[in-house]
């Protein structure tokens, strides 16, 4: 690895020098060319490394704080609204456990995995109106039961 150093003039005519690590063969080859060339590669290096550090140090800073136990906060996260519905969705699967097996598996089945009633009665070896019976007596006796909660 060398070393390629170039001078930069500001506005002011203020003369700076940038340098770039560089690979040999990369220094050697700059070495044939001019010295605008050398200036414009060694500007885009050195904003290439600085866009690399910026997302190393950020990756790096979101990792540690994860590991030392630190989470994001999503601002956009409705708490209360999460933490209603999550009180709802046990509310409904402990009425859903008061009703019958069959009730409670044609509901799941239809309701909650999306299952058509007519897949379920073949699986079941039943008629469509039979299941389709045993989702509304379900849903009638689920509303009775999530009343009282």
């Amino acid at each position: 690895m060398k070393n390629v150093t170039v001078t930069f003039k500001d506005k002011n005519g203020e003369e700076t020098k940038v340098s770039a690590e560089v690979e040999d063969e990369i220094a050697a080859w700059l070495s044939e060319k001019d010295e605008d060339f050398v200036r414009e590669f060694i500007q885009a290096e050195n904003a290439a490394a600085k866009i690399e550090r910026k997302e190393t140090r950020r990756h790096q800073s979101l990792d540690k704080s994860i590991e030392n136990g630190y989470d994001i906060v999503d601002d956009k996260a409705n708490t209360e609204q999460q933490l209603i519905g999550a009180d709802e969705r046990e509310q409904f699967y402990r009425a859903l456990c008061e009703l019958t097996s069959s009730q409670r598996w044609a509901i799941y089945e239809h309701c909650i995995e999306g299952r058509g009633l007519q897949e379920l009665a073949t699986e079941k070896g039943v008629s469509f109106q039979a299941i389709a019976q045993r989702i509304e007596r379900g849903k009638t006796r689920l509303k009775k039961i999530l009343k009282n909660f």
